[in-house]
């Protein structure tokens, strides 16, 4: 710790300094005071105080009338005198003596030449031990101050000058210890700026309860953002401001950028391209932002009005309910699934949710967040392409694929039921003279009518299906007798198809041409094909039907007219 300012123990004075500090006066006249010697230039001694020996200790009495040098067995004592009363100006000597109390003290003595020769020299000797003390405590306090990173100043209240300041708090405000003895703490108050640009007093640094913050410029001109904390306290029987001023730049500067992050993520938040959301644990909404309120066409404070289950989809509430239970189990960091929301006019639209928990300072869970993304576009494309996968796109029947995987699935439960099924084979038999004749726009609108025909005259829950070229199959449904299926060849065929609509059937039954798919659709085509050889425009049924089956007697390719 530096000594910044005026010592705390009285002023010494300058030794070059030629003004006495007593009058000049006549020895004889001089009354020696109580703790103080008179000696002439030459050294002989001319009166003592009552109070020296005591003080000083010595061993035998100072004898009036001799030389000091002869009565006085104190040689620092002696020596101290002489080289005062050579220097023909005051001068201080700081003695340890043990008086004749036993007790030990710091003992100044001040050596007053009383004027020019032949005028006596004063020796002037006080009692220094608790003001030595006191500076003792204070360089002991200092020491402890220089070991804080903080910068500390002692601010003396009587005149409100900086005392002491410890090393950091000469470099933190860039200052020399040299300038600082004259310095006023207002001067140093100067440097500092409020948020609202007023500068800070002493008195109303000292009045503030708790610390506040300051822009601060150091002498070289540079900044910095401190904390300032003033506290009252007295030392060395002196009442100080102990000033703590911290360097809070660092602090300011990751607020500042937490702050900027912050703001980044509000924009990020409500901007973003995706909708996001703050869900309560207990299911509602918290947070919405732009992207969201469009998605589902509800306004934030609307959204904000009612549970988010609220607007899901009945059929995946019970989904939700099983992810959220186990993101709180610690079973699932995040989730991501597909879902449905409802609109504001009822409709719904598919999204991606992607959800994960946001946990408080204890570790608890605080809310979920959710990265809500429109996919409903999407999924009417993939909607689209699955369509176009099992649907033919000149006439929009199930295709190949299509009819496959619907027969697969109708021959299951017919094989659970005990029921039975009609395959029906269909092919167009002019097709390839209209596509010769008239060209293939003309032979696709054959198609076209032709795919319309068989749809309207088919029962409601049985399938079309083209395979391809002129070839369509029909799936009838829970057939129990002949009736059934002849009731829909005989419209077929007879309830005036378009023109060039004509065409050859193959009928095969299930379970009794095939098990499956494939067997069923080629015993099919083969009856088709003797249909066809008996010249079109008939229908034909699998040979090989059990012929004692009273439901499906034997059936023979009937041709019609």
């Amino acid at each position: 710790m530096s000594d910044l300012s005026l010592p705390l123990s009285p002023a010494l004075p300058d030794p070059s300094a030629q003004t006495a500090d007593y009058p000049a006066a006549d020895h004889a006249s001089c009354s020696p005071l109580e703790e103080s010697i008179t000696l002439d230039r030459d050294g002989l001694l001319l009166a003592m105080g009552k109070g020296v020996e005591r003080m000083m200790g010595f061993a035998a009495p100072l004898q009036p009338g001799l030389l000091l040098g002869r009565s006085c067995s104190d040689r620092a004592f002696v020596d101290a005198v002489a080289f005062g009363t050579a220097a023909q100006a005051p001068h201080r000597t700081m003695l340890v003596r043990q008086g004749l109390d036993g007790k030990l003290r710091h003992v100044l003595m001040k050596v007053v030449p009383v004027g020019p020769a032949p005028l006596p020299v004063l020796v002037l000797l006080s009692d220094a031990t608790r003001q030595v003390q006191r500076e003792d405590d204070l360089l002991a306090a200092c020491r402890v101050l220089d070991g804080i990173s903080e910068a500390v100043l002692l601010v003396d209240m009587a005149n409100f000058r900086v005392r002491q300041a410890n090393a950091a708090a000469l470099i933190m405000l860039g200052l020399d210890s040299g300038e600082l003895p004259s310095l006023q703490f207002d001067q140093l108050c100067a440097r500092l700026r409020a948020e609202d640009g007023s500068t800070p007093t002493l008195a109303q640094l000292a009045a503030q309860i708790n610390p506040s913050e300051y822009d601060c410029r150091r002498a070289d001109g540079s900044a910095l953002n401190v904390e300032v904390r003033v506290e009252r306290m007295r030392l060395a029987r002196r009442d100080l401001l102990s000033v703590v001023i911290r360097d809070v730049s660092q602090r300011v500067q990751a607020l500042a950028q937490l702050r900027a992050a912050s703001s980044r993520c509000a924009i990020t938040f409500s901007q973003a391209a995706t909708g996001l959301a703050h869900v309560s644990i207990d299911g509602r909404w918290i947070k919405v932002n732009h992207k969201l309120t469009s998605i589902v066409a509800y306004s934030e404070q609307e959204l904000l009005s009612i549970p988010a289950r609220e607007i899901t989809h009945p059929q995946d509430r019970a989904s939700d309910v099983m992810v959220y239970q186990r993101m709180l189990a610690g079973e699932l960091m995040y989730s991501t699934r597909e879902k449905r929301l409802r609109r504001k006019d009822g409709s719904h639209a598919w999204v991606s949710v992607t959800s994960s928990i946001a946990y408080d300072e204890q570790g608890a869970p605080s809310h979920y967040i959710c990265m809500i993304e429109d996919i409903d576009e999407r999924k009417r494309a993939d909607e689209r392409m699955r369509h176009l996968a099992l649907h033919d796109v000149l006439t929009g029947l199930p295709n190949r694929a299509g009819l496959h995987g619907y027969l697969g699935q109708a021959l299951e439960a017919a094989a659970r039921a005990g029921g039975r099924l009609g395959i029906v084979f269909l092919d167009m038999d002019k097709l390839k003279s209209i596509n010769d004749t008239h060209g293939h726009e003309e032979g696709d609108r054959a198609l076209v009518g032709f795919a319309q025909h068989l749809q309207q005259v088919v029962r409601s829950g049985d399938l079309v299906a083209r395979l391809g070229g002129d070839e369509f199959v029909i799936v009838l449904n829970d057939v129990s007798r002949r009736a059934d299926i002849d009731a829909t060849l005989q419209r077929t065929l007879l309830a005036r198809p378009p023109a060039g609509a004509s065409c050859s059937i193959g009928v095969s039954i299930f379970p009794d041409d095939g098990r499956d798919a494939q067997t069923l659709i080629r015993h099919a085509d083969l009856a088709m094909y003797r249909a066809k050889q008996r010249g079109g425009s008939a229908y034909a049924y699998y040979s090989a039907m059990p012929e004692g089956d009273a439901s499906f007697p034997a059936m023979q390719p009937i041709p019609l007219e």
